[in-house]
């Protein structure tokens, strides 16, 4: 018999802020005798789910007295390699703290401001991250980053080449090599 009475699924965006309607936002939920349905936000100005409204919502259905399985497609952490970089220890409240301080996202600033370096510490962690995808996608498929591929690689090659920077990697080949197939038709913009 199933454990779970009622199954939700999200598929997740972490664009703009934890405030702004977002189309990418779904909520699905099922039962043992009901198909899969997309669930609406409640009734307001806003046509598609929030963050935060979703968080709530889901507070509010987890609060009632009904099994329920959440699942959704995002990472809660970054890879094992990440930490060991960066001698973080293994717990939740140092990767939030650490996250916090490098890609502060959590008010209304969209990730975007943090990766062009408005706000945060990104750059100080962006290659280490890169790393550590690529060694989680040798024993997977690749990985949907936490941080689209195209956005953050793009910032780290023209770092790497720009006049007066960091020129550690010579060669621009060793890098496409490993960059996520959709980042290549973006190569124009560098």
């Amino acid at each position: 018999m199933p454990q779970f009475e009622r199954y939700f699924g999200i598929d997740y965006s972490g664009a703009e802020t934890p405030a702004k309607s977002l189309k990418g936002l779904r909520l699905y939920s099922a039962t043992r005798t009901e198909p899969p349905a997309n669930i609406l936000p409640p009734p307001s100005p806003r046509k598609y789910w929030t963050r935060r409204g979703l968080a709530q919502y889901l507070a509010e259905r987890l609060a009632e007295e009904r099994p329920t399985l959440v699942g959704i497609d995002h990472a809660f952490s970054f890879p094992l390699a990440y930490f060991e970089a960066h001698h973080l220890p293994l717990d939740w409240p140092a990767f939030l703290a650490d996250f916090q301080l490098h890609w502060p996202t959590d008010q209304d600033i969209y990730v975007d401001f943090v990766r062009y370096g408005d706000v945060g510490r990104w750059a100080e962690r962006v290659f280490t991250l890169y790393v550590a995808s690529k060694q989680l996608a040798s024993i997977t498929t690749f990985p949907k980053n936490i941080f689209h591929p195209p956005s953050y690689l793009q910032l780290l090659i023209r770092e790497l080449f720009r006049p007066g920077g960091n020129h550690q990697i010579k060669d621009l080949r060793g890098v496409l090599h490993c960059l996520h197939p959709n980042t290549l038709r973006h190569l124009d913009t560098l």
